[in-house]
């Protein structure tokens, strides 16, 4: 969640609200973009998969029958 809100909400509106507070020439914060989005899809990658096998009824250890 720390991330998403850096992303999208601190990142683009820091810089604007100091240059409306006056401070001259604000650098631009480094961007989550590439890494965030890889390791968003990847979680929910693995939860639906964890879904899956639980709607399955797949067992995480094997029962020897």
């Amino acid at each position: 969640m720390a991330s998403l809100a850096y992303e999208f909400l601190v990142r683009p509106l820091l810089p604007w609200l100091l240059t409306v507070a006056g401070a001259a020439d604000v650098p631009p914060l480094p961007s989550l973009d590439e890494v965030l989005f890889e390791l968003i899809f990847g979680m929910l990658g693995l939860g639906t998969m964890r879904s899956v096998d639980r709607w399955k009824r797949v067992s995480m250890i094997a029962n020897p029958k």
